[in-house]
């Protein structure tokens, strides 16, 4: 499946999921209650105390789910200065490959030209359609 495509439909599922959470049909919980959604988007997960990450854990006993998939990947916890960037920017996709440690400077950095490259590619986008009504009405005045 093209990367595209499936980070548009992990987008539309969770914009789904956010919509009925809002109109009060579901709870951002999850079904054990070990898990909850914040309404930024990311998901926390309750530690057992007796986890080795426990050290990463808030005062409830929950944990970010990607700096814990970080921390599990590296075999260690993580420190409190580390960063762990969503590649694709999706904040619940917390598969390994996804995720990136990285320093904060090194996080502003990526975010400040993820967000200019967006920018970018949606300034081509209009553009181009610009440019093809031009070359159409063009096309029409040739014509008479």
């Amino acid at each position: 499946m093209d990367k595209a495509l499936q980070q548009e439909k992990t987008k539309e599922r969770v914009k789904r999921y956010r919509e009925r959470v809002r109109k009060g049909l579901t709870s951002s919980w999850g079904r054990d209650r070990k898990s909850y959604i914040t309404p930024k988007g990311y998901r926390y997960v309750w530690l057992d105390p007796e986890s080795p990450f426990t050290s990463m854990a808030d005062a409830y006993g929950y944990v970010l789910e990607h700096r814990l998939v970080m921390a599990k990947q590296l075999d260690r916890p993580l420190k409190r200065y580390e960063i762990v960037h969503h590649i694709n920017k999706i904040k619940n996709d917390n598969r390994d490959e996804n995720l990136a440690l990285v320093s904060d400077g090194q996080h502003h950095q990526l975010t400040l030209l993820e967000n200019r490259i967006d920018y970018l590619e949606r300034r081509v986008t209009l553009l181009e359609a610009e440019n093809a009504l031009l070359r159409g009405s063009n096309n029409v005045v040739e014509r008479v």
